[in-house]
């Protein structure tokens, strides 16, 4: 494509759009059309002839050629900034390349689906078409370079959507102040309150399960809610570590379960805004070797029985037997010397499979119980 300079006032206009509706990719092979000041312009993609949307430029600034381009196609919902579901965009979005960009210019742009590509953001995202939003990312980004393992790495803005449904298809437009880029349609997406750095765990022996998690950023953060699970798939809240508000420095956290289990821990955090909106952590498992230590004999136990060390102990020692949700069903507090061994009764416990710890002096030991 080529224009003469020197050239104003140019306004090239096409036909009313409508159905078709471009739905396939054509990166690379998209429509090149004239955008000059003041003009609007409809662009095609120039093999099928189906629309792909409609640019009104605002201002006298001349783009000169100015390329669309469909860079994603499909009739479902993709990941975006945020990785609720119902926050998804469109599978379709777009490429608009012009010659020469504007970076405050001032433009609307009206995008085109057909009804089968929005009916399925629908149904994927359980949103509606009149709660929609343009996104536009910033500088030369695509959309696609958005991710929810990246939300924070490329800016967007987003822009209120006017909606309109025509026969088989439906048209989304917004108005922008700055330059062309990726556009791709979803709903009002806010930032995520936390930018998680890193979140990991290890056991450490004699004192329970440590959680250390780094935040990049943090946005009107209210709190961290930890979360444990035995199972993989039932989670349950364990403990509370305050944030920090709004801060763009990275911050340190850690958390220590002291009522773990032997075999695998599964830990997530439930990150918290000030509006109570939350995201979760991916889910970090810790998986945790018999201590030893001690051993309950007899085991299976129907009643009473001993506790016998391994290992010498002195001073004062509590044995807490926990259920399998982690609940704590029996404590006793013991005097010990470096030949005691300890009577206990587990009498008052159901049938089942318990999970003995003795505390002594800040270490731990543990061990697996039948009760018969």
């Amino acid at each position: 494509w080529a224009y003469g300079g020197g050239v104003d006032n140019v306004v090239v206009t096409g036909t009313t759009p409508g159905s078709p509706v471009q739905t396939a990719v054509n990166t690379g092979a998209g429509d090149q059309q004239y955008l000059g000041p003041n003009a609007t312009v409809n662009f095609y993609d120039p093999n099928t002839g189906d629309v792909m949307c409609t640019i009104e430029n605002l201002t006298g600034h001349d783009y000169g050629c100015t390329t669309v381009e469909v860079d994603r196609a499909g009739t479902g919902s993709t990941g975006f900034v945020n990785p609720q579901a119902n926050t998804y965009l469109h599978d379709k979005s777009f490429k608009v390349t012009p010659t020469n960009n504007n970076a405050s210019g001032s433009y609307t742009i009206t995008l085109y689906y057909t009804d089968a590509e929005v009916m399925g953001w629908e149904a994927a995202t359980g949103e509606v078409r009149a709660n929609a939003f343009i996104h536009k990312t910033d500088g030369a980004n695509q959309v696609m370079d958005v991710t929810t393992d990246n939300p924070g790495g490329v800016p967007i803005t987003s822009m209120g959507a006017t909606a309109t449904t025509g026969t088989g298809y439906v048209t989304y437009a917004a108005t922008f102040g700055n330059g062309f880029s990726g556009f791709g349609v979803g709903i009002d997406v806010s930032p995520l309150p936390v930018e998680l750095a890193e979140f990991k765990g290890k056991h450490v022996q004699g004192q329970g399960n440590l959680l250390n998690w780094t935040t990049a950023t943090e946005e009107n953060s209210s709190h961290f809610e930890i979360e444990r699970s035995f199972n993989g798939v039932d989670f349950e809240k364990i403990g509370t570590v305050q944030g920090q508000g709004n801060s763009a420095a990275s911050f340190d956290y850690d958390f220590m379960d002291r009522n773990f289990r032997e075999g695998i821990n599964y830990y997530r955090l439930r990150m918290v805004d000030l509006d109570e909106t939350f995201e979760y952590s991916s889910i970090v498992a810790i998986d945790v070797a018999k201590e030893g230590g001690i051993t309950l004999v007899p085991n299976p136990i129907k009643g009473r029985g001993q506790i016998i060390f391994d290992i010498p102990l002195s001073g004062n020692g509590t044995l807490k037997i926990f259920d399998v949700t982690g609940k704590v069903v029996l404590e006793q507090n013991f005097e010990l010397n470096a030949t005691t061994n300890l009577e206990v009764d587990l009498s008052s416990l159901t049938s089942g499979i318990y999970f003995a710890r003795f505390e002594n002096q800040g270490n731990v030991y543990g061990s697996k119980v039948v009760k018969e």
